[in-house]
């Protein structure tokens, strides 16, 4: 099974990047999409392939790959 983690990237503009975040850490079933600089660590911003997929299969046309050790 692959863990690989992802960041789902819908728009990179002047103002930041949009991306998909998660229900807070402890409850995975809201999602919405905001400035990363929003996040302040209380949201989920890194999923793995199967998370994205279960969300919603259009996102992963936008998903980015994580570094190692991100």
């Amino acid at each position: 099974m692959n863990n690989k983690k992802y960041e789902v990237e819908l728009l990179n503009a002047a103002e930041g990047r949009y991306l998909l975040f998660g229900g807070t850490l402890e409850c995975h079933h809201e999602f919405f999409i905001d400035l990363e600089e929003n996040n302040e660590g209380r949201w989920q911003q890194h999923f793995t392939e199967q998370e994205i997929k279960s969300i919603d299969e259009r996102y992963w046309q936008f998903a980015v790959p994580l570094e190692d050790g991100e």
